[in-house]
């Protein structure tokens, strides 16, 4: 049995590391597509004015920047869960909650690229 946990702790680490490195291009390519849709013209350099769309919603303060950020966040949240789980201090519901809680804000995300940049966006390549 310790060597089973000694395995699924592994294999929870390594998750944990491709999942941050994912986590880290995913800002990456937010910010390139970002600054694609300035330099378009497409949203004002400056998002957080009062004549944006994205001024209601806070979440959105710094366009798919912001949306990006909430993957991230999203994924700290799904790693603190995924040590708690190995530890034995929380049950495997909170990582589920907290997979589901980085696939909707990845989804988000997506969605936000694909409605502001359109087909031929470089960055959504």
């Amino acid at each position: 049995n310790a060597e089973y946990m000694g395995n699924f702790e592994a294999h929870i680490l390594d998750a944990a590391k491709k999942i941050a490195n994912a986590t880290s291009s995913l800002m990456r390519a937010a910010t390139l597509a970002q600054k694609e849709l300035v330099s378009k013209g497409i949203i004002g350099k400056h998002i957080t004015n009062s004549d944006s769309v994205y001024h209601e919603d806070s979440t959105w303060a710094q366009g798919l920047i912001s949306a990006a950020k909430q993957v991230a966040e999203a994924t700290q949240t799904l790693s603190e869960a995924a040590n708690s789980l190995v530890l034995g201090e929380c049950k495997e519901e909170r990582l589920i909650s907290a997979a589901k809680m980085v696939a909707t804000a990845t989804a988000q995300l997506l969605v936000a690229c694909r409605v502001k940049a359109g087909v031929d966006s470089v960055a959504m390549q």
